[in-house]
């Protein structure tokens, strides 16, 4: 079996070849042909790869991660600014944290595939790396700064408003009530070092009248149950109930 060098590091043909099919698959799924293809590899390489295949401390998107933080936010803030100009600074910033946290981005990852695309170790791999939403939600940021490192900011920011503009308008006629997801999600990450998952258990009604079932879990175990004319209402309200509940169990202590 040959071996080819990827981004300086040596890799077996048929790791190539999957790769290389990873890479092809997913530039079909986003609709964006990159000049450079090895910038989209980058941006799925995660850190358990790099090392297991011991590539330099660099071949991997940690660094595409902070970019694409960066390139996120100001594409957001920019748009909420000039979309949105009667609303108020906090709840600007209230409305930037929802949609650019953990669980949405994670979302959307998902919906582009990025879990099946994503180069894991097999560490990784065993303990369901493909479904951590800190993984997803990284290679989100990844995509982002593979898109504007080569294709530019008019381009990255179409993908983002693309992919993200119905979790903001949400959040903006939702802005009184995003404290709640943001309270769980801050007070699971302090507390248990995990971040909650929501889970719809059921789906009533036809599809232009449904109502929406979802539990949220916190370490497996229910915190929290809430219903809504769509998935995003009812995570809301599972949130609230799960605030409530933590708030009580901390009083008992």
């Amino acid at each position: 079996m040959g071996v080819r060098a990827v981004c300086g590091e040596m890799t077996s043909d048929a790791q190539r070849d999957i790769i290389d099919a990873k890479v092809f698959a997913l530039q079909k799924k986003l609709g964006v042909k990159f000049n450079d293809p090895a910038i989209l590899e980058r941006a799925i390489t995660h850190t358990s790869y790099s090392n297991e295949i011991n590539a330099s401390a660099c071949a991997n998107n940690e660094r595409m991660e902070f970019l694409g933080d960066a390139v996120l936010k100001l594409v957001i803030c920019d748009y909420l600014y000039r979309r949105y100009p009667n609303v108020r600074e906090g709840d600007l910033t209230k409305v930037l944290s929802y949609v650019v946290s953990d669980a949405v981005l994670a979302e959307h990852a998902s919906e582009e595939c990025l879990g099946e695309a994503v180069l894991l170790g097999k560490g990784e791999e065993i303990t369901g790396g493909r479904e951590k939403t800190s993984i997803l939600a990284a290679t989100f940021e990844s995509l982002i700064a593979a898109i504007y490192s080569d294709q530019g900011l008019p381009e990255a920011a179409r993908f983002i408003i693309g992919k993200l503009g119905s979790q903001i308008t949400f959040a903006v006629s939702h802005k009184d009530k995003l404290n709640y997801k943001s309270l769980v999600q801050e007070y699971c990450v302090h507390k248990f070092s995990v971040s909650p998952t929501y889970r719809v258990t059921a789906e009533i009604g036809p599809p232009h009248d449904r109502t929406f079932e979802v539990e949220i879990l916190i370490e497996d175990n229910v915190w929290g149950k809430g219903s809504g004319r769509s998935k995003r209402d009812a995570e809301q309200r599972a949130a609230k109930e799960a605030v409530d509940a933590l708030e009580k169990s901390e009083s008992k202590k």
